[in-house]
């Protein structure tokens, strides 16, 4: 009975105390709304919804725009099958996912015969720098693939020690579907060496073939992804333009930056500041320094036989290795770093910490109740700073407000928050944001904020302003249809009718579907009585339209009527009315058109009354004037 207790009831109360402690933790986070790419990934995701969508997230590439990651968008289109866009449900997975892999890692160190497994779980599940990847549903896919990953970590270690092919098969099934998540799993089959080497302390052929398919699953996958991706113009390799010696400086300064944030959590941001990176100066060369001493640490421990920790710092190298800025990507351009890059590295220093614990009471002379508080003590600090973050995560103004707080020279806050102030019609809040992001950003070139700025001057009717922004993006970017397309519509809107034309004409030689513009086209040509070149721009612009539009119908029969061509005018009439027969205008119009050009008062006037109904009388006024509709 004894021994029930102190294996199974103990197991039992480990669950529920670690389970309680994060729901309770991210509870805050349960009822948050959509933060920076949600929308994309969620509700906004055209794939949600249907079986043809869920094809199309596995299709390489497939047409949405978004990162190739299948497996996870696949969640995503089952929670919205199961429950529509509730984000309840979004964060209730997130949270249990972490849950989940807070007890894999427990399950994962056994194999690895370590002691303290709980404290490391405890700590990964607790430590404020997993907010990022807990509490933001786009980063489900850290979550997911860390699950698949020490799924397939637990696996291989049972292999390694009953030589089951069932379970090396289930770690080859596990590890595709990690990297399906998130291919920066690709790292594993190197972890797995490493461990190997931990466990038997030998490598051979015969140890390492195994190895092999893992390192071919990456290597498929990885390039599946960077096609994917290629073809559909996201996460692109970009030039920064540095120097090999530079980017060795930043990788430095980045693990360094992790390991930091790890020890020391605070303070936490969505977004950290580009540091600079001048050779020859102190900032930029004492990273390397400290790194070299812990390296020479790591050796004399190692001859010392105490080479856990030096297993541990190489795990957190080698899971960083992709994130280190050995490779240029697009995120570059804004951060060097973020939180959530080190879910799965952290591991690494979690177990380094405890054992080092361990040590200090077995060995150090430490008493274990005086260890054991001190543990429980560093996690409800943790747990009261995760709780703290996840606060945060409740709405993107809250997310960029508390980066601004923290570090007001930062620009990519001001731009986010400037755009959900675009969003929601705070028009004038978001000129001042974005115009302090341009101004925090300095030289260079901020299309986004010059973008949302442009569009926030247009909607507050400041026309000159917005038509210098859009001016600025395209002397950047000749290219940039969207810049000349807004453009053009605030030409139109100032009765700039042949500057609108222009920049119209612009967005058809370079938009994919330039539906919108062969409208806004065809609106400047009937205002300067160019009603032929009208109706050609209106017919081009409904052949694009994947849909009706009465807009661009009704504007057309307009044109046809100047053209006196008034039996395509009346279709075109009917067709609109038949798409909204809630707008007036139209029937007024039609009802005109009978009247004048058909000499047929009976159809006339019942439209012009119909229209009258509608709050559109002049028309019918004017016929009553003249004594034809009574």
């Amino acid at each position: 009975m004894l021994s029930f207790w102190n294996s199974s009831h103990k197991n039992i109360v480990a669950i529920v105390s670690l389970t309680a402690l994060v729901g309770v933790v991210y509870y805050p986070a349960i009822d948050g709304t959509l933060l920076w790419d949600d929308w994309q990934y969620t509700v906004g995701n055209p794939f949600l919804g249907s079986w043809e969508g869920l094809l199309q997230i596995w299709k390489a590439p497939h047409t949405g725009g978004l990162p190739y990651f299948p497996l996870t968008f696949s969640t995503f289109w089952l929670e919205h099958y199961l429950w529509g866009g509730n984000l309840w449900f979004d964060h209730i997975l997130s949270i249990l996912l972490h849950i989940g892999n807070a007890f894999l890692v427990i399950k994962v160190l056994q194999k690895l015969r370590l002691q303290g497994g709980w404290w490391v779980a405890a700590l990964f599940a607790l430590h404020p720098v997993h907010a990022e990847s807990v509490a933001w549903v786009s980063e489900r896919s850290n979550v997911l693939s860390t699950f698949f990953y020490l799924l397939t970590l637990h696996c291989y270690l049972r292999f390694l020690q009953d030589f089951r092919w069932k379970s090396y098969w289930m770690a080859q099934g596990f590890f595709l579907l990690a990297l399906f998540a998130k291919p920066a799993t690709c790292m594993l089959p190197v972890i797995l060496i490493l461990l190997t080497h931990y466990l038997q302390k030998r490598l051979s052929i015969k140890i390492l073939l195994p190895v092999l398919p893992f390192f071919i699953f990456a290597l498929i996958v990885g390039l599946l992804t960077i096609h994917a991706e290629s073809q559909m113009g996201i996460n692109q390799v970009v030039e920064l333009d540095f120097t090999v010696v530079q980017h060795f400086f930043l990788a430095n300064h980045i693990f360094l930056f992790y390991l930091s944030k790890l020890l020391f959590p605070y303070p936490l941001m969505a977004a950290y500041p580009l540091w600079e990176l001048e050779l020859g100066t102190w900032n930029t060369f004492w990273p390397v320094l400290v790194n070299f001493g812990l390296i020479a640490a790591l050796s004399m421990l190692w001859w010392k036989n105490y080479g856990r920790a030096a297993y541990a710092f190489l795990y957190f190298g080698v899971s960083l290795f992709p994130v280190l800025g050995f490779f240029n990507t697009s995120i570059f351009t804004k951060t060097y770093v973020a939180d959530h890059f080190q879910y799965l590295p952290s591991l690494g220093i979690f177990v380094l910490i405890v054992q080092t614990g361990m040590w200090a009471i077995e060995k150090g002379g430490l008493h274990k109740t005086i260890g054991q508080w001190v543990g429980v003590s560093v996690l409800l600090v943790l747990g009261f700073l995760s709780w703290d973050r996840s606060f945060v995560f409740r709405s993107g103004e809250l997310l960029w407000q508390d980066a601004i707080a923290k570090e007001p020279t930062l620009f990519t806050p001001y731009r986010m928050l400037g755009n959900i102030y675009l969003q929601h019609g705070k028009y004038q809040m978001a000129v001042e944001q974005l115009s302090q992001a341009i101004k925090n950003k300095g030289d260079g070139e901020y299309p986004e904020a010059y973008f949302d700025r442009g569009s926030a001057y247009t909607l507050l009717q400041q026309h000159e302003q917005a038509i210098a922004d859009f001016t600025q993006l395209i002397q950047w970017n000749e290219n940039d249809y969207k810049a000349y397309s807004n453009r053009g519509v605030i030409y139109l809107n100032t009765k700039q009718y042949a500057a609108a034309i222009a920049d119209f004409t612009k967005v058809i030689e370079l938009a994919p579907n330039p539906a919108k513009s062969y409208h806004g086209r065809g609106t400047a040509y009937f205002q300067l009585g160019s009603y032929q070149q009208a109706v050609e721009d209106y017919t081009k612009s409904i052949e694009f339209y994947p849909d009706p539009q009465w807009q661009v119908i009704y504007a057309r029969g307009k044109s046809y009527w100047r053209l006196k061509q008034y039996e395509q005018a009346l279709v075109d009439f009917t067709r609109a009315n038949q798409l909204n027969s809630e707008f007036g205008e139209i029937m007024e119009s039609r009802g005109l058109l009978y009247i004048k050009e058909f000499h047929d008062p009976t159809k006339g006037c019942l439209d012009l009354k119909q229209a009258c109904q509608l709050r559109y009388c002049q028309g019918y006024h004017l016929v009553q004037s003249q004594k034809v509709c009574r």
